[in-house]
């Protein structure tokens, strides 16, 4: 009964007062469990009573100090940061100010509540090495069966300048169908990167098909233990290699004139092909590589009352001189092109203009010209 009296007269009097007692904050950051050089990295922040708040980050880049005092220590350097977000988004350091590989990061939050109570936290990350990068890009004149394809792989890793990266190694190729891979000498790159290097492998098909080229790409942690090291996705590149078809006129001249027509010729006049086109033979020769040639042509003509065509060059001009004829003559100027794989004789009839050796009637392996002479 005296204990219920007294507290009715602390309530009827207010002198009994109850307030909830602010805790103090905790900040909490939310860090991958390790992160690799030049990557991004995603920070989070937290309160624990979840408030408001505002945030201040650091992060400092550290290493294991290899002389001075320091040595064997872990030495960081002076925090970078900024910004008043819940989440911090940074790349990780490839080296310290000393030129050190990053083995590790300290990240660092200022969180402040919207009381104005003070929170902070420090997380440590252990930083490992960046997974190479690759990428292959197929480069060639023609996707022919006997011609070259460079296929140039572009090797990217942060560690690359820092570390003695076995180059020989540093990618392992593989084709399919099976193709013998030869080294392809490049000119040093015009503006240096660092952190990449560009190889170059060459191939030559010898059957038509599809081919796939694999690269893998590995860094130097592979040298000390290849079972268990950096090493890039397979990357592959695909390309159809298609039979060599026959050398096409793409342009001669004069002009032939339709069915029926000739070229009036009063003096000696220059016939020639300016170009031809073909995968491998082509005119003019676009290329100093071996596996390359020219277009072979056979001109000839066939004078008014001859049976057989005469031979008249090899070049891919010749100049038809009409004093060798009596004006009112009709002459036919003929040019015919050849490449390795598709030699002479040409499959048409001698009494045709033209000759396509496929159905495809606009490439033409023979042109005629019927020339008046004046």
């Amino acid at each position: 009964m005296r204990a219920a009296a007294a507290l009715a007269a602390v309530v009827l009097t207010g002198c009994f007062y109850l307030d909830p007692i602010v805790s103090r904050p905790f900040a909490f950051i939310t860090l991958p469990d390790h992160v690799a050089r030049d990557s991004m990295v995603n920070a989070a922040a937290a309160f624990d009573p979840a408030r408001d708040g505002t945030y201040v980050w650091g992060v400092a880049a550290c290493a294991i100090a290899t002389q001075g005092a320091n040595q064997g220590h872990v030495v960081c350097d002076d925090d970078f940061g900024a910004g008043a977000d819940q989440q911090f988004m940074f790349r990780v350091p490839t080296v310290t100010q000393h030129g050190q590989l990053v083995t590790e990061l300290r990240v660092k939050l200022q969180a402040r509540d919207d009381r104005g109570v003070l929170a902070s936290a420090e997380d440590p990350v252990p930083v490992t090495d960046g997974v190479p990068t690759l990428a292959l890009m197929p480069h060639a004149r023609t996707l022919t069966v006997g011609a070259p394809i460079d296929v140039f792989a572009d090797y990217g890793d942060p560690e690359l300048p820092y570390e003695n990266l076995d180059i020989p190694t540093a990618i392992s190729w593989s084709v399919a169908p099976s193709v013998p891979l030869d080294d392809v000498a490049l000119p040093p790159p015009a503006i240096p990167n660092p952190t990449h290097l560009v190889l170059a492998k060459r191939l030559i098909p010898q059957v038509p098909g599809s081919y796939v080229v694999t690269g893998v790409a590995s860094d130097a942690t592979c040298r000390t233990d290849p079972t268990s090291c950096n090493r890039s996705a397979p990357v592959q590149t695909t390309f159809v290699v298609a039979a060599d078809q026959p050398p096409c006129l793409a342009q001669w001249q004069p002009a032939v004139p339709p069915t029926g027509q000739t070229v009036p010729v009063g003096e000696p006049t220059v016939f020639q092909v300016p170009l031809v086109a073909d995968d491998l033979d082509p005119f003019p020769a676009v290329s100093d590589l071996p596996e390359f040639g020219t277009t072979t042509f056979a001109w000839s003509i066939l004078p008014p009352g001859a049976a057989q065509r005469q031979p008249l060059g090899s070049g891919n001009r010749i100049v038809f001189d009409p004093g060798a004829f009596t004006p009112g003559d009709i002459v036919e100027v003929r040019v015919e092109i050849f490449d390795r794989h598709h030699p002479a004789p040409l499959p048409c009839a001698d009494g045709a203009a033209t000759c396509a050796i496929t159905t495809d009637t606009s490439c033409l392996q023979r042109q005629t010209w019927r020339v008046a002479v004046r």
